[in-house]
């Protein structure tokens, strides 16, 4: 029964703080922000290298949402991304892709409090990107170019922490586990018809699914 009774007395807690910085009728600004940096070398039978990949980009996210209720979070998201990948192999042509796109979409984040200054939360967003590619073939040597344009229609989910240094702020870190995007490309070039259908389903974690994040919390009361 004593143990009952803390059970019950920590759920008020939790509760209770919970009101102080997420409550219905508030309002959410705020927006993520990813940046990474990666190159794999891969290596033959006699460990001499044969292929390095290098990727860079980087991706902000500014987002509005609407307290529906003290932990359910609805609301829309912008975005801005730019990727630059090489691809060099000394026996093949090498090639570079460089992209940058612009977004929108709508979330649903629900908050999970464990104490007045941490809580946990799960979001889910869908949206779409408009995107601008350019693959160059050769680009030292006789280069040869594709350019697109074309959208990207995603879905991902999150899980991540917020500190709340104070009742008004929140620090964040969340990872992106789970995403699955479409985008049906056509080459621009004159008198060329080609066309692309991509179906991307991720699961895993790596240096570009970490995302930091911060956001301002209105209090309308």
């Amino acid at each position: 029964m004593k143990r009952l009774y803390f059970l019950l007395l920590v759920s008020l807690f939790v509760t209770h703080v919970a009101h102080a910085q997420l409550q219905k009728g508030n309002f959410q600004l705020g927006g993520s922000l990813n940046i990474y940096d990666k190159r794999t070398t891969y290596f033959d039978s006699s460990q001499e290298p044969f292929q390095t990949v290098e990727e860079s980009g980087f991706g902000i996210s500014p987002q509005f949402g609407y307290f529906l209720s003290e932990s359910w979070v609805l609301g829309v998201s912008l975005s801005k991304k730019a990727r630059k990948f090489k691809n060099s192999n000394p026996s093949f042509a090498i090639s570079t892709e460089k992209s940058s796109s612009w977004g929108t979409g709508i979330f649903a984040r629900k908050f999970i409090p464990v104490n007045e200054k941490l809580a946990f939360f799960g979001e889910l967003e869908t949206g779409i990107d408009w995107i601008s590619l350019d693959i160059v073939q050769n680009p030292d040597n006789n280069p040869s170019s594709q350019i697109f344009n074309y959208n990207n229609f995603s879905t991902q989910f999150s899980l991540g922490v917020a500190f709340f240094p104070k009742k008004w702020i929140s620090i964040e870190t969340s990872i992106s586990p789970l995403s699955y995007s479409y985008s049906n490309r056509t080459d621009n070039q004159v008198n060329v018809d080609t066309n692309y259908k991509t179906h991307d389903f991720n699961f895993g974690i790596n240096t570009s699914s970490i995302f930091l994040g911060i956001n301002f919390f209105i209090n309308r009361q």
